[in-house]
């Protein structure tokens, strides 16, 4: 009988083989990932070993890149919610694969079954001749699907690579935009662009710039209604420095496109100036610029946020000046208030309710937070709201509980409201719920010694679950059929005999009606 149920469980465990490597073979198996926020320190694993080419207008139709031959071979799918800033990066390592294509498509009513339409596709944007997307300006809230496979058009084209969807988060030094200094007059100061911290420049807010070099930012506070122009002059001229200047805005990064940019190769003066600018006329410019760009007309009370980098890998200084030329406006020492500085936001299913965290770096007049949930993604309720710290310069970590997830997919969203009334929105977290056969499964220590590797499953008493442990190119090394003999919870070790050797391995855990997948991590 026990040799029975392993064959139907092993039966299961090869349907369903692609979700087991976080991943479907088409748009309606495909996986829901989740959108970090921050760099990701961890990648899913991924796998095209026993899927199939789908190029049915269904299932996206032929691939649009590249334009030779690597256009098509087994893909798998992702699905992803877009977060509230419309903003997106995935990137991808190789694995086995270290070639690989990827593309995205919006869907005409957000689920399989619509038109899917090609939004960009990529080659080799990402580390190697991997691909990777920065993409902006994605309707929030809305679902966007993810096609890859590996370059080539061959059933054998396949193997193992890893991915990751996220939102970039900054750091807190002058070198990132939420550690920048406000300049608080009128009065010229000597800086110095010099490293580059986090890379808070993309698609949706580089304008004529491309990466940052050696970055200072800063914060401006206009003290009364005018004309602003400002100079940066090198201490040494042959250095050539460029800079970018989004407002009014107070948020970091800045979320679009600055409203002056320069970019220009050569070097020497840079900054806004009208005058200087003769005969062009231009706000932004590449490049083939003169290094100057139009005067900005501001008003009191707006805020502004500069970039200064130094394209010049140089440690000599600059000088910055303001309306040397006739600009009229003067500069507030008003603090300029930054939102609260949100570090992560993660929502996670326990068996039959959802554990919601967050952290902050900072907090600037929080009143509280609000946890939202929607069962579509675009219509939100409110679920619980919890205290803010007010202001502090402190991290601060909160946890709280959903004790009643919809069935299905529950869209999850952070609120933050200042005293004033004043809120901005988390991006949105997707969390799988079913109340039918559903179970819970942890393993600890994670990472830790094989010898000491423990699998926990919460589920009914008498429930089936088979576990596997496999490494990343699909090699099993364990396998067994488990039979909840309580609905208590249950620990067994997974490597009694110390088999298993230091490296990293995806446990996957499944019953008739759901199957998860956790990573596993073996010290050496």
């Amino acid at each position: 009988m026990k040799l029975t149920r392993h064959i139907i469980f092993s039966f299961l465990l090869t349907l369903l083989c692609g979700k087991g490597f976080a991943q479907g073979n088409t748009p309606c198996a495909a996986t829901l990932m989740t959108v970090n926020s921050g760099i990701c320190g961890t990648y899913t694993a991924g796998t095209t070993v026993g899927a199939t080419y789908q190029n049915t207008a269904a299932n996206g139709g032929t691939p649009t890149c590249p334009s030779n031959a690597g256009r098509g071979s087994p893909d798998v799918w992702y699905k992803f919610v877009a977060p509230a800033s419309g903003q997106i990066i995935i990137t991808t390592n190789a694995g086995t694969i270290t070639d690989g294509v990827m593309q995205i498509f919006s869907s005409s009513d957000n689920t399989c079954s619509g038109t899917l339409t090609s939004l960009s596709c990529d080659d080799d944007s990402g580390p190697g001749a991997m691909p990777q997307f920065s993409f902006c300006g994605l309707t929030p809230g809305n679902t966007y699907f993810v096609r890859f496979w590996e370059f080539g058009n061959a059933a054998a084209d396949v193997g193992t690579f890893s991915i990751c969807f996220y939102i970039p988060a900054p750091g807190a030094a002058l070198q990132n935009c939420n550690g920048g200094t406000q300049v608080c007059s009128n009065a010229s100061f000597v800086g110095n662009s010099s490293g580059s911290g986090t890379q808070e420049l993309n698609v949706c807010n580089q304008g004529c710039l491309s990466t940052e070099h050696n970055s200072s930012w800063y914060y401006i506070n206009i003290g009364s209604t005018g004309t602003l122009q400002l100079t940066i002059a090198p201490s040494v001229s042959s250095n050539d420095y460029d800079f970018a200047l989004w407002g009014p805005t107070n948020v970091c990064p800045p979320p679009s496109d600055p409203i002056r940019c320069s970019w220009a190769a050569s070097s020497g003066n840079t900054g806004i100036n009208s005058a200087n600018n003769a005969p062009a006329t231009d706000n932004s410019e590449g490049a083939g610029g003169n290094r100057w760009v139009q005067d900005l007309p501001v008003t009191a009370g707006d805020v502004y946020i500069l970039l200064v980098d130094g394209y010049t890998a140089s440690a000599a200084s600059y000088t910055l000046s303001w309306n040397s030329g006739g600009g009229s406006s003067t500069l507030s020492c008003v603090p300029v208030v930054l939102p609260v500085e949100l570090l992560s936001f993660e929502a996670n299913l326990d068996i039959d309710k959802v554990r919601v965290k967050w952290a902050t770096a900072t907090e600037t007049n929080n009143d509280y937070f609000t946890l939202e949930k929607s069962s579509d993604g675009t219509t939100f309720e409110e679920v619980l709201k919890v205290d803010g710290q007010g202001s502090s310069s402190s991290m601060h970590e909160y946890m709280d509980t959903d004790y009643h997830p919809y069935e299905g997919v529950s869209y999850y969203r952070l609120k933050q409201t200042d005293f004033n009334g004043v809120f901005v929105y988390s991006g949105i977290v997707p969390v799988e719920y079913h109340a039918n056969g559903e179970f819970g499964f942890s393993i600890f220590p994670n990472p830790g010694d094989a010898k000491d590797i423990k699998i926990e499953l919460n589920a009914t008493k008498g429930q089936e679950i088979l576990v596997v442990v496999r490494d990343l190119t699909g090699r099993e090394f364990y396998s067994k059929v488990m039979i909840m003999e309580t609905a208590n919870g249950q620990i067994e070790a997974i490597d009694n005999n110390h088999n298993i050797a230091p490296g990293i391995y995806l446990v996957t855990a499944s019953s008739k009606n759901a199957f998860y997948s956790q990573r596993l991590i073996i010290k050496p």
